[in-house]
């Protein structure tokens, strides 16, 4: 019995049956062309053996079934879908990796495999792109290469100037193949802070001489799902000496670099929320289904936290199951590039949430170094704690907001100093309200995710025992939030108890990966 691979959009299938039906599109080869010279779907499965048969992938046993809904499995991380999760692919801790260029790791029914980024497709074992490589133009193999003399232009060969320009991953970014040439090289190495605000479309600076800025505002993102995109073009980037590029908006921002980007000595890029106010693209409910902590209707109790790469906590309600908090998105990958999502307000709307991290891609031609040694370098996007409730008797609060989303992407992979670090941790909720004779302040509020450090952040006090302290936020640092991980914590009930605050927002999503700079014609 042959093996079948089967691709559907934003899902991976293999079978060992011989028929399925409801499909449109399938093929029979592992690797290679396809029938007819054709490409493949550009998925391959790990999970099939060299004698054709498929790899077994064993059911974890391990976690409580009755504890998840929806044939969901308990893992260290919370309830998941071992058929999918390519952090628990086919059993609790196994994670899928892979070392193909413009790939990335997937799961699907129980076993790993890889999937080509988005515009690239699998020919002959790699990822590429049939609209610029010259090699595969227009096509896979051979039969498609052009002569030495040629480039490859939207799929065909044409005499052209060849100009490299940065990996192509969320935009199409061939489409400003002329740009870059006049593109500007940011060399911010004083002390200041460089703005980007994606809703204005606009850059200044304090420090920074940023020379003709080279920006497009409202871009749709190549890999459908995702909001439109501020994409800046820079021919270098570098920010040391205490700089910050602080990025604000409504929309995530792409920084395409012909070039090396450098952060290190004290340099900082925060697309970080502040308390309810979201960073660049985050709390996009189109981008938040499920993940955005519930709102509690009930007055005195607390909204639940934002979820992103890590769920966020549950409201706090003296009795029964507070509002819950927002689970983790299924898709571990920042394709499409989208920010964090926002926590539920508490006490019937009267408690404010806290807003999401934004969301911001790098994607460079050259190297990305993120601190040197052991000098700090700091790449951010942290969610908002939500506001204590200073107001009324008996109020819950709000829900923190998650982390955001980070994306990193050059042909080489980026290299990370001891000091150089991405974090994109979740926030604390503020105290809940409880008597109106002793009402919180500014200061109960919940703190925002750390971006200098992994610790977690502290949720606000309670000023007596009628009101409940906030609860903390969770945490990602690291690719993958491998050097740190932890959910939004639950929200608490006051000791009386006459009031809950809002749950703790989870954690973001850190993603470093390599991806060829593309070729185009200019």
């Amino acid at each position: 019995m042959g093996m079948l691979r089967v691709s559907l959009p934003g899902a991976l299938l293999w079978c060992g049956c011989s028929a399925i039906t409801g499909l449109s599109q399938y093929s029979e080869q592992a690797s290679g062309d396809g029938p007819g010279g054709k490409p493949d779907s550009g998925i391959v499965d790990d999970a099939i053996a060299d004698d054709g048969m498929a790899r077994d992938v064993n059911d974890d046993t391990s976690g409580d079934a009755q504890s998840c809904s929806n044939s969901l499995t308990v893992c260290a991380s919370g309830c998941t879908s071992i058929a999918n999760d390519v952090n628990n692919c086919g059993t609790c801790g196994n994670t899928c990796t892979t070392a193909v260029t413009n790939a990335q790791a997937a799961c699907g029914d129980g076993g790993c495999g890889i999937a080509c980024n988005a515009g690239y497709t699998l020919c002959g074992g790699a990822c590429v792109d049939f609209q610029t490589d010259k090699n595969n133009c227009g096509g896979c193999g051979a039969t498609f290469a052009c002569m030495s003399s040629l480039g490859c232009q939207s799929g065909s060969c044409a005499s052209c100037t060849p100009v490299s320009l940065p990996p192509s991953v969320n935009v199409d970014v061939t489409q400003w193949a002329t740009k870059f040439a006049a593109s500007p090289t940011w060399n911010c190495n004083a002390s200041g802070t460089t703005t980007i605000d994606s809703n204005a479309g606009t850059v200044t600076s304090t420090s920074c001489s940023l020379g003709t800025v080279d920006v497009t505002n409202n871009v749709a993102q190549s890999v459908s799902g995702g909001p439109s995109v501020m994409v800046v073009r820079l021919q270098g980037l570098t920010v040391t000496n205490g700089h910050v590029l602080a990025l604000k908006g409504d929309k995530p921002v792409v920084l395409l670099v012909a070039g090396d980007v450098v952060v290190d000595l004290g340099g900082r890029i925060d697309a970080g929320a502040t308390g309810k106010s979201a960073g660049p693209g985050g709390s996009l409910s189109a981008n938040c289904a499920g993940s955005t902590g519930t709102s509690e209707s009930g007055r005195q109790w607390g909204g639940g936290g934002g979820g992103f790469g890590t769920a966020g906590g549950r409201g706090g309600k003296s009795s029964g199951s507070g509002a819950a908090g927002g689970t983790a998105s299924t898709s571990a990958n920042l394709q499409p590039l989208r920010g964090g999502c926002a926590g539920g307000t508490g006490g019937a709307g009267a408690g404010a949430a806290g807003g999401a991290g934004g969301a911001f891609e790098i994607s460079a031609t050259g190297t990305i170094t993120i601190g040197t040694g052991s000098n700090v370098a700091i790449l951010s996007a942290a969610g908002g704690g939500s506001p204590a409730v200073t107001t009324g008797q008996n109020v819950g609060s709000g829900g923190g907001g998650s982390g955001g989303g980070i994306l990193l992407v050059s042909p080489v992979v980026a290299s990370f100093g001891s000091g150089g670090v991405a974090r994109v941790h979740g926030a604390a909720s503020g105290g809940s309200e409880g008597c109106s004779c002793n009402p919180e302040t500014s200061a109960d509020n919940g703190q925002d995710g750390h971006s200098a450090d992994n610790t977690a952040a502290t949720g606000g006090r309670a000023a007596d025992v009628n009101a409940a302290a906030g609860a903390n936020g969770g945490l990602c640092a690291g690719a993958g939030c491998a050097n740190a991980s932890a959910s939004g914590a639950n929200g608490a009930a006051a000791q009386a108890p006459n009031s809950g605050s809002g749950g703790g927002g989870g954690g973001g999503r850190i993603q470093v990966i390599a991806s060829s700079a593309t070729a185009a014609c200019n």
